[in-house]
């Protein structure tokens, strides 16, 4: 089938473009948003009308619902860049990333025969998802670092508790002497 050179400029695909990249929380979603084309491709057409037929049928039963506020393009070039190192808080928000995503794919894994387009987009999708499993050995739930992190740390979190106690101590001992000779007040 023959269509037009001007096809999207009649169908005004340049509004639904438009109103797709209001909606994108990430430059990744808005440089592919911004590379859209038609296609003549009617099976192929057909395929993306149902999945996303699909994906409002989720959104409205509200069976999933995710947010996925990261850059991630972002992310894999700076961690390509040697010496780099990230935030904890980008720690956290690849994690909490990679937690819905995969969040997502068991969903599309369990409800295949629900949604069988949806589940397609995931069916081939490559993720290390040891990475989550990496960061929680690392980071506590409130985002700090766990004394135990590495071996390394572990050895100073270790000396820094055995330097406090022998202060305490030592610190009692100089205020009990210091109470019995009488030069401090009764009230503690």
């Amino acid at each position: 089938m023959f269509y037009p050179k001007n096809i999207s400029e009649k169908l005004g695909m340049h509004q639904v473009i438009d109103a797709a990249l209001e909606r994108c929380d990430t430059e990744a979603g808005r440089l592919h948003i911004q590379r859209v084309k038609c296609s003549g491709d009617t099976s192929l057409v057909s395929l993306w009308l149902e999945q996303t037929e699909e994906v409002c049928q989720i959104i409205a039963k509200g069976e999933l619902s995710l947010s996925l506020n990261i850059d991630f393009d972002l992310q894999v070039k700076t961690a390509q860049i040697e010496g780099f190192f990230y935030e904890i808080e980008t720690i956290q928000q690849i994690q909490d990333c990679l937690r819905s995503l995969q969040r997502i794919v068991v969903f599309s894994q369990d409800r295949k025969e629900d949604y069988p387009r949806f589940a397609l987009v995931f069916d081939k999708l490559d993720v290390d998802w040891e990475l989550i499993g990496a960061i929680d050995k690392i980071l506590d739930i409130d985002g700090e670092v766990k004394s135990n992190a590495s071996k390394g740390l572990q050895k100073i979190t270790t000396a820094i508790k055995r330097a406090e106690r022998s202060i305490i101590k030592s610190s009692n001992s100089i205020f009990t002497k210091a109470k019995d000779q009488g030069l401090l007040a009764d009230t503690e």
